[in-house]
């Protein structure tokens, strides 16, 4: 029986993404993550005795800032060879040869695939062939797999590859190829990384996987993360498993404020979900976006004193959180149920601010004076600020449309009396 372990995209020591600016958020919790994740799948690997462990690219996120992080990578591989256990591995977009200044000896047992073509490395002992080249450049735009040798008779072959396939949304489309190009080179298991969300670890033939990335590191990444461990018997892929080995998750919380009449009910609400979903994760900890949604006579409210309201939900996740969980973000998304249209307000100050409103939509001149404002704003941030304010394309209408929407109801708010309730 040979058993195998497939990783990919642990940008080790990758930069922070979110909760900077959060007081007591788990700040060096979340940076060493990565580490902990690979120290849990070499851990895995040793427990379960794997034969062979590959790694699907972007082991690093880039080039590394000192050498800690090279000498923490190469420290887990000697644990494994010491073990018994070969590694298999390429370069991805993130760690390209051409990134890639620092390097270190890897240790016997370890096969760092090249990048001129690809190459084959032949541990018939184990009954395994397997097949990958690396990333010479940062944008691989070539289909790498096309050049990729026919199966090898007689053994399981498993195939190596960086790749976004067809194309997923948030990825850059490198080494693009088709599952059809895949199948035929007749290898029994390809092993894929770039993509971060787990493929289902279903049975096809033949078989490929990706296992998403080991580790969250921000809230793009959010659920459950881990590996997958293959069984081989006869050549043939009996079974596949994936095993969880983050240490930190993010997850997004919508919260339905439509039936709820007063903030009381809806601080409540909000306890109510936080607490569902902490335990849903349990005893993991868990970096939360919290979005406020519905159709609710609370909107304007919410939007006039967004920022006191905004501090009463963090007050949320401290209490609810038993210091496993703290609030990446609060975003409004609440419509007013109560909102007047033009043709309701009859005159005065309302009826003037719904007519500018209308009137800004369609002024191009405008837009331009908010989008150069906007990029002006973003470029007096300090390095490492969110940039949240980058979301604004000023040139969908949709876009347009919500950001007037928020802004409109801000001022009626106000203008309303809002403010002071």
């Amino acid at each position: 029986m040979l058993r195998f372990l497939h990783t990919a995209d642990l940008h080790l020591d990758s930069p922070l993404k979110g909760l900077q600016r959060y007081e007591g958020a788990p700040v060096q919790e979340i940076r060493s993550a990565t580490r902990r994740a690979l120290d849990n799948i070499v851990q895995l690997a040793i427990h379960r005795e794997v034969q062979v462990v590959v790694i699907a690219g972007d082991i690093f996120d880039g080039d590394w800032r000192d050498t800690h992080t090279g000498l923490f990578f190469s420290r887990q591989l000697t644990r494994l060879v010491e073990h018994g256990i070969r590694v298999a591995m390429i370069r991805g977009n993130h760690d390209a040869a051409n990134r890639m200044t620092q390097t270190l000896r890897l240790p016997e047992g370890v096969k760092l695939f090249g990048v001129d073509v690809p190459e084959t490395i032949d541990w018939g002992d184990l009954g395994i062939v397997i097949h990958g080249q690396s990333f010479a450049d940062v944008a691989e735009t070539r289909n790498l797999a096309m050049e990729y040798p026919a199966a090898v008779p007689g053994v399981f072959n498993l195939g190596l590859l960086h790749t976004s396939l067809t194309g997923s949304e948030g990825h850059d489309n490198y080494a693009p190829c088709t599952p059809d190009d895949l199948r035929r080179k007749e290898y029994q298991y390809w092993a894929l990384g770039h993509i971060h969300r787990r493929d289902d670890v279903t049975f096809r033939d033949p078989a490929i996987v990706y296992p998403g990335n080991p580790q969250g590191r921000h809230i793009r990444e959010t659920g459950v993360k881990g590996c997958v461990i293959g069984e081989v018997e006869n050549m043939t892929l009996r079974s596949l498993e994936f095993v969880e080995v983050d240490v930190f998750r993010w997850e997004r919380v919508e919260v339905d404020l439509s039936d709820c009449v007063d903030t009381e009910q809806m601080l409540q609400n909000v306890d109510e979900h936080l607490a569902a979903i902490l335990n849903e994760h349990a005893p993991k900890p868990l970096a939360v976006r919290v979005e406020l949604a519905g159709n609710t006579t609370l909107h304007r409210s919410l939007a006039a004193k967004f920022q006191a309201w905004r501090q009463e939900v963090l007050n949320c996740g401290i209490q609810v959180g038993q210091d496993r969980l703290w609030i990446e973000k609060v975003q409004l998304r609440t419509q007013d149920r109560d909102s007047q249209t033009q043709e309701s307000v009859g005159e005065g100050p309302l009826a003037e601010l719904w007519s500018e409103f209308a009137r800004v939509q369609q002024d191009e001149e405008v837009w331009t004076r908010i989008t150069e404002a906007i990029e002006g704003l973003r470029k007096k941030l300090p390095t490492g600020t969110d940039q949240s304010l980058a979301w604004l394309d000023t040139a969908d209408d949709g876009v347009r449309a919500e950001f007037l929407q928020k802004v409109q109801t801000l001022l009626a708010g106000r203008l309303l009396g809002a403010d002071a309730t």
